[in-house]
């Protein structure tokens, strides 16, 4: 009778940190990422592929620790992206090289994850207060495997802000959940990350983010925009 009755204890323990872990990404508003399959992976990088296939992991200085319900990062030592090759909705090619001189706001996400979609309306209100400056962009990044679904959920959620299609750079930049929001300084290079979301707070964490890596201390507004 013992080994049956450790073995039902053992399925139980295994359940009950199952079901733990799934309240837990929950609460946190954060999905991980899913699965994808080896084939779509082959098409993907025989379309587009980065300079370096090595992840981009610059040193982060976490304000948060990582069991906090939001973990949020500033790079200490920004590492610029390598150049990439994207696609927007239409088919066309997309240079991340393009971005140089630029704030980018990259927003990871994926149809089929729940926060990503209650992330998006604060990641266009954040877009919304930057309105008109043509040095700070904003876009979402979608990482599905399945990409025939991102037609008819744009269709139906009708973003603000510009999408493309992630074409692997998630792996690059070492994206393993969603929504994940990286923003790029003008250099090219990862000055500020979060995985997941607070509701209560986001707004305001990401306005203050985007002016700390548009202003750096001691450089002006007028002359940030200036520079190529």
């Amino acid at each position: 009778m013992a080994k049956p009755f450790i073995a039902i204890l053992a399925i139980a323990a295994g359940l009950a940190g199952l079901a733990i872990g799934m309240a837990a990404s929950s609460e946190r508003h954060l999905t991980p990422r899913a699965p994808v399959s080896h084939e779509r992976e082959a098409e993907k990088s025989s379309n587009v592929k980065p300079v370096s296939d090595s992840q981009v992991q610059p040193d982060m200085t976490a304000l948060l620790d990582d069991d906090s319900d939001w973990v949020i990062r500033f790079a200490s030592n920004p590492q610029p992206v390598p150049p990439f090759l994207v696609q927007d909705l239409d088919g066309n090619v997309v240079s991340t090289a393009q971005w140089q001189g630029k704030v980018v706001i990259l927003n990871f996400w994926a149809t089929w994850c729940g926060p990503c979609r209650e992330m998006e309306p604060h990641f266009e209100k954040v877009a919304a207060h930057f309105a008109g400056q043509k040095d700070i962009v904003f876009l979402g990044l979608n990482c599905d495997d399945d990409e025939t679904l991102v037609g008819p959920y744009l269709e139906e959620e009708k973003p603000k802000t510009g999408v493309l299609f992630a074409d692997g750079l998630e792996q690059l930049l070492a994206v393993h959940s969603f929504p994940t929001t990286l923003i790029l300084d003008r250099t090219g290079a990862i000055a500020f990350r979060t995985d997941g979301f607070d509701p209560e707070t986001v707004d305001k964490t990401l306005v203050e983010a985007v002016e700390r890596v548009a202003h750096p201390a001691g450089v002006t507004p007028a002359a940030a925009a200036a520079r190529p």
